[in-house]
């Protein structure tokens, strides 16, 4: 007597999502406006799969991501996320930053940015951040070449 091949199980991969801090609450609905419903659902599972693995790694991302679909359809799955323009900066992280704004600052209350240049060999990061209780909390980073940074440094 055969039996029907059984799906693979990578639940041991991926903690139940009730668990884990997926995406926070301010974030949700910002996000969720932006991004189609299926886009919604593959980044809660992304972000599952990061908050266990702790590694941007894009195949042992697709191997994570409890999807019925072979991991090569689950890797070009992923890599076409990736790349959908909503995910930019500009779409989804400014508006979840004016939201911390509104929620922490009162308007006209002083508040404190920070802008620091980063050099990791020939990796130059400009990164603006908002000092909040302590805390830097990432605003804007852009990766910016070499010789823009040696034209801004010497002025």
């Amino acid at each position: 007597m055969q039996t029907a091949p059984t799906k693979k199980d990578r639940s041991k991969l991926v903690h139940p999502t009730y668990l884990l801090n997926m995406i926070a609450k301010q974030y949700q609905s910002i996000v969720q406006n932006e991004l189609s419903h299926a886009s919604y659902l593959l980044l809660t599972l992304l972000v599952a799969s990061l908050q266990v693995l702790k590694q941007v790694k894009l195949e042992r991302l697709a191997e994570a991501l409890p999807l019925p679909i072979l991991f090569e359809s689950r890797r070009k799955k992923l890599q076409r996320f990736l790349k959908l323009e909503t995910l930019h900066i500009e779409t989804l992280w400014f508006p979840c930053m004016r939201g911390l704004l509104d929620q922490f600052f009162m308007p006209g209350e002083r508040i404190y940015v920070a802008i620091d240049r980063t050099s990791w060999g020939c990796i130059n990061i400009l990164m603006v951040s908002l000092i909040y209780d302590h805390r830097a909390w990432p605003i804007y980073c852009r990766g910016i070449a070499h010789c823009f940074v040696s034209i801004v440094l010497d002025k």
